[in-house]
């Protein structure tokens, strides 16, 4: 189940310098989309030069770089985009993020941009000060051999799994291994009347909505198999009950005392019998092709459906992995309630999917 975001993460480019960005919709209108980027991208680019998807981009809201790095664009004729959600609830260390954003890219020495999602965790929850400003941060550590480049400014930071926004990609380190983020929350403070943020439990439920859609589909597919093979079994059987050999026709020994038949009457008359047999073992030969082929298509039935249901453990088994993850990487106690849950109702529903396949 891939979460497509073409509609939604766009290149940021300016037409005087060669400074690159990203930004993603956050809302849009008759008109045009929002998208939001950080501000220091805004000033590389130069806010009077700035392109997005080919339409000039606007400068509306902004913040200041070395406290509210975020900055919000207005793009006129921007049309058929998707608007993120934005989750405001604080997160915790250990939580697993995808970081999704543009980075440099060279193919036949033409230098291109390549959107590219990567893993991460929010390692640490710290606190920087600009200004006589507080202002929370998320340290990132980017998982397996991935690592931030540039362009990644203004890449979303969502909860693994989901398209729910939690944080904005400002900064990084050298080696690309550690960023930093700043909660979207702050959207708030340079946005005064943005449209509302959903919470983090909402985002939880919807992804557990999704899933849960997915894996009942998967199920049906196998039990209406499952079903079609036994209705095909029981035609086979009525079948085989019709072309079964059917008990000789052949005339009983006439007693003694009727021998006064005539000879070439008998005579004709078994050879009628004879006939009318081999008619009707060529009629049971053709029924019993026919009853061959039912069973082939029985046990095609039967291979696709061991393919579903195998499909369908593995998919409810690797639900049940990424939940027990989930549940040991959770902090907040009611994000605990609403995994343990769904791993619950996850294993029960794998062990009756188990069922119904044997």
């Amino acid at each position: 189940m891939s979460l497509s975001t073409k509609k939604s993460i766009f290149l940021i480019q300016s037409s005087t310098t060669k400074s690159i960005g990203t930004g993603f919709v956050v809302y849009a209108d008759d008109q045009g989309a929002y998208l939001v980027t950080c501000m220091h991208v805004v000033e590389a680019c130069d806010k009077n030069a700035l392109e997005v998807h080919g339409q000039k981009a606007e400068l509306i809201k902004q913040g200041l770089i070395e406290e509210i790095d975020l900055a919000l664009l207005y793009v006129k004729g921007l049309e058929d985009t998707e608007a993120l959600k934005l989750c405001s609830d604080a997160v915790s260390e250990d939580t697993l993020v995808e970081i999704e954003g543009f980075k440099r890219h060279k193919k036949n020495n033409i230098k291109l941009a390549k959107l590219e999602k990567i893993d991460g965790v929010v390692k640490k929850v710290s606190k920087i000060y600009a200004n006589l400003k507080q202002i929370s941060t998320y340290e990132l550590s980017i998982e397996k051999e991935d690592s931030i480049e540039q362009g990644y400014s203004g890449a979303t930071v969502v909860l693994k799994g989901t398209n729910t926004v939690i944080a904005v990609a400002t900064d990084r380190e050298r080696n690309g291994k550690n960023a930093y983020a700043i909660p979207i929350s702050y959207l708030k403070e340079i946005w005064e009347d943005m449209p509302e943020f959903i919470t983090c439990k909402d985002a939880m439920q919807e992804k557990s909505k999704e899933k849960k859609t997915f894996l009942k589909k998967l199920e049906d597919q196998a039990l209406n198999t499952i079903a079609g093979v036994i209705v095909m079994a029981v035609i086979t059987g009525f079948i085989y009950d019709a072309v079964k050999p059917k008990e000789s026709t052949l005339p009983e020994p006439t007693p003694r005392n009727h021998q006064a038949m005539k000879i070439t009457g008998a005579n004709n008359n078994l050879t009628q019998t004879i006939n009318e047999n081999k008619k009707v073992d060529n009629v049971q030969t053709i029924d019993i092709n026919a009853s061959n082929n039912t069973v082939k298509q029985v046990i095609n039935r039967d291979t696709n459906t061991k393919k579903l249901c195998k499909d369908g453990i593995s998919e409810y088994q690797k639900t049940v992995d990424e939940l027990s993850q989930e549940l040991q990487m959770a902090k907040m106690l009611e994000s605990k309630k609403i995994i343990n849950r769904e791993l619950e109702e996850t294993r029960k529903q794998l062990t009756a999917f188990k069922k119904n396949c044997n």
